[in-house]
């Protein structure tokens, strides 16, 4: 499973009964190193922080447009992804 595979599933399930559907950056972070993930917690920061965010500052390391950033640490899931799965 590739990293953005095992964020995507975890949030998932971290939003699984909130309403809101947002989440927190740490808790992502916290929930892989409970599943004993084997990536690093730097890599997970900037998959979550830029790679996945479709509005990160910086829109040089935007590959995927699978979050959106709503706060300081917080995010939510962009359509489709918010529809279960």
């Amino acid at each position: 499973m590739t990293c953005r595979d095992e964020i995507l599933s975890v949030i998932r399930r971290l939003i699984q009964d909130r309403p809101d559907g947002e989440f927190g950056l740490s808790e992502v972070i916290q929930a892989m190193r409970t599943e004993r993930s084997p990536y690093h917690k730097g890599t997970i920061m900037s998959y979550i922080t830029s790679f996945m965010c479709a509005n990160a500052p910086s829109a040089r390391y935007r590959k995927y447009n699978d979050l959106e950033r709503v706060g300081r640490g917080r995010y939510r899931l962009r359509e489709p992804h918010w529809l279960p799965s």
